[in-house]
């Protein structure tokens, strides 16, 4: 039976094709399907909310920019995180409604955070299209732990949840790396696979009998598969943990496909070119879609080869001729060796015509054999030197020629044979493909001579600037690295340069931001084979320098620092170059993370008519050109390709950001009180807190003078920050009310204040700092203070309240004001008096003399700019003659017309008019009846 993902309900959403072909599967496994046609949708939507720990934290890192580039419309995406969380104590928060979640959330590609949420306050905060739940690590291959936990959280989410058609899924997790130091790995006897097979054991037993579950999302099949590859066991950043950019992104595509059953092969977004490269996205779609395809099985990886990559590496013609080998002896110098071509045992060898020297095959080379050959790397002592001995065989099936590859010899030749010793004859073309070498392309690169010292490390710590650090060169721990001996900046390495790593070696590229750049962290060790050096390599540091050791050795290198320091290679680019360097419209300039670009346009503005400024590389074409006219309505993906040919893709997005008008707003003098900060901890109630002024942390800090409420910072208020500073809007609860947990730092440029900003909250009170929190602002608090503000919003109120004229109180309905004044009242010279909104304004004012001949209108303007008019009718009472209904001064048949008309009306139910009550009743009973219809008759007869 082949197996499935979706087992149950169908994604709503899914390309019409991609479901006929799940709803067949479904078919074939047995299971349930929906029958109803199913119309392609107009838009693709992914609303996501997992309830899980780190690994879905992982998981999520990077999946809104890679939905994004598959096209996705309208993305938001949740994660109920607390680390190391299981599912028994998932269960216990929500049966107690327990506000112990970081809820963290994503609608705009960037994550932001609440603390102290719940549960149902994650789960009741959107219309999720799918929930997912998943077990902690340590037991995700424990079946005895997927007990009543599941059903009743599953229960519990489908109560809960706004969405009735949403689903439930679960995150299927990975096994810990090989060596990982987890304290729940030896559950497993500390073997990769046996935790592997554990984890799909226990989904199979326990999810997928279940009728809670819609899907699995089988990450941890992806990230097996993968291991299978050239890339190998090398996806987690201390052991179980995905690294931040690879594995990561593995993952991210793993929840885009199983979720939605798009296609990821388009898919171009990167985190990280430089760990990334566009080389390597065929292997991971690979991994990925055999993950989705057959979740619970291992699908090796085609790609087995380290890759050589275009940009640095060549393939050298070895010449292969005929049959015969090279003999060197005992390797000792020879002049002129020949190739024996007529031993009897020739025919088991494919030789090269010649011999080679370190300039043929430099350091850095790659020599690759395929299973079931091998090849002697026979060589030749230098004149005059010592034997050093014949070369072994080699089987192993890639080689990275490294400085002992040529220490002792001043020629290699090769021999190529079958390992079992076969007759080769007839078979030499076949057999010589077998053995490849590749060299770097020296046309295109140098190689660096970075200098190297033993024993001794750089360590950058926070990452933050020092003017001249000096490494490390005693103790124990120095002994366990080979260090370069100076600090190197973009100059010396720039942008399109390669770093080179053999197997089972690591480097860490320490790093130190420019003077007053904050701290952006020390980098972590890299053991993918090749990084090509890009615009993110540098985008936070000034200086960077490296330190080499052994993956997961604590040897003593200092007899070994020449032989390992050629395990990390560096190449910088002769030429050449495919970066984008600016990209720039209306003045607005793009943000680069990996190779997606976005650029801040305000809204409203016409994104089909966009005319962008790019700047590329030297001697780097651009496609579409940079000032192109060009639709934005979509991601647009330019492509830059570089003299030597190699090509980079970069996908450029527009974020629309709101526009306001400040002249709406007053500024609220926040009343910033130097240097101290408040912390309200798990946001309980507290009387009268005090701002700390007295830690040695107090100097990174500018905070405000006192607590504001609601009434001090209304809802549509705005709070701004500028670049390179945050604020923390600290926050106390309610007395007695639940704790709703202590807020965290704010960098986003503008935040409108909405009611969840209160909802939780009676006092709010400001820290602002750089963004580090490791800046010591003394003498800079009045600085400071200027880049955060707070603007409150201007009235809008604009009504006119009472409108009179000589104590005539007006009728206002609407946008309409009438009153009728006495007859004989001058319409000419009239003074009314007019009450308006607070803090708004009147024209005519009150108490202005004015012209009511004709209907007059009243501009009523608000505080923050905002009318509202007015239109305001007078009218006289006229002077009555007894039954003249029309009002023309006689009484005539028309009149006993227009009597009749009031009478049916007032047989409908519309009473008389006051002027039709004045002029009609004429005998004085103050109704209107068939009497006075009688009276005015006989008026008309009299007047006869």
């Amino acid at each position: 039976m082949k197996e499935i993902i979706f087992h149950k309900k169908r994604f709503r959403r899914i390309l019409a094709t991609a479901l006929s072909a799940l709803l067949t599967v479904g078919a074939a496994a047995g299971l349930p399907q929906r029958t109803a046609a199913v119309e392609e949708p107009a838009e693709r939507s992914l609303k996501v909310l997992a309830i899980g720990n780190s690994f879905s934290e992982d998981a999520m890192q990077h999946l809104y920019q890679i939905a994004a580039d598959a096209g996705a419309t309208e993305i938001v995406l949740g994660n109920l995180y607390i680390g190391g969380c299981s599912l028994a104590t998932h269960w216990g928060n929500a049966q107690d409604n327990r506000p112990a979640y970081e809820y963290k959330k994503n609608t705009n590609g960037t994550w932001s955070s609440r603390g102290g949420s719940t549960m149902e306050y994650g789960i009741k905060d959107e219309e999720w299209d799918l929930i997912t739940i998943q077990q902690v690590s340590g037991l995700s291959g424990m079946a005895d732990t997927y007990n009543s936990d599941i059903e009743n959280l599953a229960s519990y989410i489908r109560q809960t949840r706004l969405n009735r058609r949403g689903r439930l899924g679960w995150h299927m997790t990975w096994a810990y790396q090989t060596g990982s130091n987890h304290g729940d790995f030896p559950k497993y006897g500390r073997d990769q696979m046996t935790m592997y097979n554990a984890i799909v054991s226990a989904v199979q037993q326990k999810i997928l009998t279940s009728d809670s579950f819609d899907l699995v999302i089988p990450s941890g099949t992806a990230i097996q598969n993968m291991r299978t590859s050239y890339i190998g066991d090398t996806l987690t950043r201390d052991g179980y943990h995905l690294s931040y950019n690879l594995g990561r992104y593995i993952a991210g595509l793993t929840w885009l496909k199983a979720v939605t059953g798009w296609s990821i092969d388009e898919i171009a977004y990167v985190p990280s070119m430089s760990e990334i490269p566009a080389s390597l996205l065929p292997v991971i779609k690979q991994a990925v879609n055999n993950a989705v395809e057959h979740p619970f099985t291992v699908t090796p990886s085609s790609y087995v080869n380290d890759p050589v990559f275009d940009d640095l590496y060549k393939r050298l013609d070895w010449e292969p001729e005929g049959t015969g080998y090279w003999n060197s002896g005992n390797g000792g110098y020879a002049a002129e060796p020949t190739v024996n071509r007529a031993a009897g045992n020739s025919k088991n060898f494919i030789p090269s015509a010649r011999r080679f020297t370190k300039a043929d095959i430099p350091v850095g080379s790659i020599i690759e054999v395929d299973e079931g050959y091998q090849y002697r790397p026979d060589g030749w002592a230098p004149e005059g030197a010592e034997a050093p001995g014949r070369p072994e065989n080699i089987t192993a099936r890639q080689m990275v020629v490294d400085k002992a590859f040529w220490d002792k010899y001043e020629y290699r030749a090769f021999n190529l044979a079958a390992v079992d010793g076969s007759d080769l004859t007839g078979k030499e073309d076949e057999a010589a493909a077998h053995l490849r070498i590749y060299v770097p392309d020296l046309v295109k690169y140098t190689q660096l001579d970075w200098e190297y010292i033993c024993p001794a490390f750089w360590n950058s710590d926070g990452g933050g600037y020092a003017a001249d650090p000096k490494p490390a060169t005693t103790g124990d721990l120095a002994k366990r690295y080979v260090a370069s001996a100076k600090r190197f900046t973009k100059e010396d390495i720039p942008v399109g340069s390669v770093l080179v790593v053999d197997p089972g070696y690591q480097y860490r590229p320490d790093g130190w931001a420019p003077e007053g750049g904050g701290a952006p962290g020390r980098p972590d060790n890299v053991s993918t084979r090749q990084v090509v050096v890009g615009d993110d390599f540098w985008s936070k540091y000034e200086y960077r320098a490296f330190n080499i050791s052994i993956q997961g050795s604590n040897a003593d290198l200092t007899d070994q620092a020449e032989e390992v320091a050629g395990h990390f290679r560096i190449y910088t680019r002769k030429a050449g170059g495919k970066a984008i360097q600016s990209f720039s419209i209306n003045g607005a300039e793009g943000a680069f993370s990996g190779n997606v670009i976005t650029v801040a346009l305000d809204e409203g503005t016409d994104l089909t008519k966009l005319t962008p400024e790019i700047v590329c590389s030297d001697g780097a074409s651009l496609s579409p050109a940079s000032g192109v006219q060009t639709d934005f309505t979509n991601p647009v993906r330019y492509t830059v390709t570089a003299e030597d040919g190699t090509t980079q893709i970069y996908i450029v997005t527009i974020q629309l950001k709101k526009v306001y008008d400040y002249s709406k707003y007053d500024l609220l003098d926040w009343e910033p009180a130097g240097l101290a900060y408040w912390n309200s901890g798990d946001g309980a109630y507290s009387e009268n807190p005090s701002l700390n002024a007295t830690a040695d942390n107090s100097k990174y800090f500018v905070s405000s003078g006192r607590r504001f409420t609601k009434a001090d910072i209304p809802a549509g208020s705005l709070l701004v920050i500028d670049a390179g500073y945050q604020y923390r809007p600290e926050g106390w609860g309610y007395a007695g009310a639940e704790k709703p947990g202590r807020p965290g730092n704010v960098t986003v440029g503008v935040t409108e204040v909405g009611a969840d900003f209160w909802e939780n909250y009676e006092y709010r009170a400001f820290n602002v700092a750089v963004v580090g929190n490791n800046t010591d602002l003394t003498g800079k608090e009045e600085e400071t203070a200027a880049h955060f503000r707070i603007y409150i919003p201007k009235s809008a109120a604009k009504d006119v309240l009472s409108f009179s004229i000589d104590g005539v109180q007006a009728t206002i309905i609407g946008d309409r004001i009438s009153l009728t004044l006495p007859g004989g009242t001058d319409l000419t010279k009239l003074a009314p008096v007019v009450t308006v909104s607070d803090k708004a304004s009147v024209s005519p004012a009150s108490g202005v003399q004015t012209d009511f001949t004709q209907p007059v209108v009243y501009t009523v303007t608000a505080e923050d700019g905002s009318v509202q008019t007015y239109t305001v009718t007078v009218t006289v009472k006229l002077d009555s003659i007894p039954g003249d209904m029309d009002g023309n001064g006689e009484v005539t048949i028309q009149d006993v017309m227009e009597a009749c008309k009031v009478l049916a009306r007032q047989s409908a139910g519309k009473a008389p008019a006051e002027d039709e009550m004045l002029r009609g009743n004429l005998d004085g009973d103050d109704k209107f009846t068939i009497t006075d219809v009688m009276e005015i008759c006989k008026i008309l007869a009299r007047k006869a």
